[in-house]
């Protein structure tokens, strides 16, 4: 009972910590991706749409002419249930992503727990030393569950709406781990594996639980591990994953249909690897100098010295996961559940311009601070001014993160400010000066605004369709309708199919009274992209403008048929 009492008094203390840290994020509004996801996203909005939640990408609602990579589904759904209650509030889906960063902490403690009670990883003379004190045990599973609470490199996933995918995976993919390590008792391992499959359809890095868990019994050693009657209890996982490919793949067509770096060859694909590994390990050593966005540049050569860093670094990772298999299998374990859940991320066909993104690590700081815990006791008891001189050092850094992470939660505050913050480590970046103007634009400067779409502009190889239908839509909102016409057709011309290009056309062409071609320009919208209210909206005005009341009754009807409030949202604003 006492032993409980304890377990429940350290996890009020995680919660409470973590709360305090990250409660100023919830007066954050939306950022980047969040006002697509959510704001301009009709299938969160009415509950019909839950079937096509289930059969397409995570972006087939706003421009259905382009396939991802991305099937997440259940990000919609959590949309959706935050939408239902708290409609537009920003900071009801602030909450929601605190609320699982937080729920993702008390089950770390959980986990790290029964884990420094597994008398398969504890084999060390300095682990038993340390776990044969139930205190010591609790003291250890709280020092990295609180670390993990406030470290600044979950800022992103935290503060990040859209980052829901990343708390989402681990917490469910967690809840999983947990009961397999209870597998034993009947029931356990069956809902173990329906967590996994339900944090598979959070996020598809989700798979690499299924190495994690194999990985975890094979550093049982041999007494402990029969692989023959351990590979029966992965039966249901593998079912689990097998239904979950066969509904990606039907949603997507393939498993992963887009080559998101069709200039690199698989040779460089291959050798970007090493860089990429050594960036992560740095991010998580380190954790400065983050921002929301971090330039991709890839390496061509194995000469380069990013690539030939990156290989030392992996010989002496791969080195570490060798001495620590003979030596230590705590240690082990940490290393593995770095690398682990980072291997998808090393697929750099599949990922994003980015390639690096500080939400990849939210799962592997977990492995990085259990690293941590296993050196800690591997020298604590050499000397008591060792033991004395990590718990203040580890006091400092709780306080540093804690510090970096309510920093960097201000920064996140809007589109502005954290592009702003962007631009001053990529300046050269022209994503970085597009995504900065939109934040501009946003608040009315629309003079800065174009400043930096011109900026982005002149930086771009490959100007895209975007950032000429951007510029449009600067223009437009200056008044300046025959520039705006020109870079809306820019934009056209190199994507036909934008339907957000043809609806800010007609918008500028409706201004400049040529009502005709504005209504030419409205179709063509809501030809390619049938859930774009907007285009809807303004198709049914400018037909009423000709007298057509009919045809204008009918197009306004289907923009509330695609977002039930949108005639009152358009009354708020």
């Amino acid at each position: 009972m006492k032993d409980n009492g304890v377990i429940l008094f350290s996890i009020m203390i995680l919660v409470l910590v973590v709360a305090l840290v990250h409660v100023n994020s919830v007066s954050n509004g939306f950022v980047y991706d969040d006002n697509v996801q959510i704001l301009q996203n009709p299938w969160i909005k009415d509950i019909n749409y839950i079937g096509k939640i289930f059969t397409s990408d995570v972006w087939a609602y706003y421009q259905t002419a382009e396939a991802s990579n991305y099937y997440r589904p259940l990000a919609n759904i959590f949309y959706m249930v935050t939408w239902h209650f708290a409609g537009a509030d920003a900071g009801a889906f602030h909450a929601v992503n605190i609320f699982l960063h937080i729920s993702v902490v008390v089950m770390i403690f959980l986990l790290v727990l029964k884990l420094l009670n597994s008398t398969w990883l504890i084999k060390s003379r300095f682990m038993k030393d340390f776990c044969s004190s139930d205190v010591n045990k609790k003291l250890g599973a709280f020092m990295v569950s609180l670390l993990f609470g406030v470290h600044p490199i979950h800022s992103e996933a935290v503060n990040w709406i859209s980052g829901i995918m990343e708390l989402m995976f681990t917490l469910f993919g967690l809840m999983s781990f947990y009961f397999f390590l209870h597998h034993e008792r009947k029931g356990f391992l069956l809902l173990s594996s329906i967590l996994f499959l339900i944090a598979l359809f959070s996020k598809e890095t989700a798979v690499v639980f299924l190495p994690l868990f194999f990985l975890y019994e094979v550093s049982s050693g041999e007494k402990h591990f029969k692989l023959g009657k351990s590979l029966v209890k992965y039966i249901p996982y593998i079912a689990a994953f097998a239904f979950y490919f066969f509904v990606r793949t039907y949603a997507l067509g393939k498993f992963a249909p887009v080559n998101m770096h069709p200039d690199l060859s698989n040779y460089e694909c291959v050798l970007n690897v090493f860089p990429q590994f050594a960036d992560h390990l740095w991010k998580l050593l380190l954790p400065v100098n983050l921002s929301i966005f971090h330039v991709f540049k890839p390496v061509r050569s194995m000469f380069e010295p990013r690539t030939i860093l990156g290989i030392f670094v992996s010989f002496c990772y791969a080195g570490g996961l060798y001495w620590s298999w003979k030596r230590d299998r705590f240690i082990f374990f940490g290393l593995v559940l770095i690398v682990v859940p980072l291997l998808p991320y090393f697929y750099i066909r599949g990922i994003g311009p980015t390639v690096f993104e500080e939400q990849h690590l939210y799962l592997s700081s977990l492995g990085f601070l259990m690293l941590l815990l296993g050196i800690y006791l591997r020298v604590h008891l050499k000397s008591t001014k060792i033991k004395f001189g990590f718990y203040f050092l580890l006091m400092i850094t709780i306080c540093f993160y804690s510090v970096m992470t309510v920093h960097r939660n201000g920064i996140w505050k809007d589109d502005l400010s954290v592009w702003r913050d962007a631009v001053k480590k990529y300046p050269e970046s022209a994503i970085v000066h597009e995504s900065l103007a939109g934040g501009y634009l946003e608040h009315g400067r629309i003079d800065e605004a174009i400043d930096h779409y011109h900026l982005a502009l002149k930086l771009a190889s490959n100007p895209s369709a975007r950032l000429y239908n951007n510029l449009g839509t600067a223009y437009t909102r200056k008044g300046k309708y025959d520039e705006a016409v020109g870079y809306f057709m820019q934009s056209i011309s190199i994507r036909p199919e934008y339907a957000r290009a043809h609806l800010g056309l007609g918008v500028a062409l409706d201004l400049q009274g040529k009502t005709d071609k504005a209504i030419e320009a409205f179709e063509n919208a809501v030809r390619y992209d049938p859930y774009l209210a907007d285009a809807f909206n303004n198709l049914g005005v400018a037909y009423a403008k000709q007298g057509n009341f009919v045809a204008a009754q009918r197009a306004m009807r289907q923009a509330t048929t695609i977002d039930p409030e949108y005639y009152k949202k358009k009354m708020q604003k």
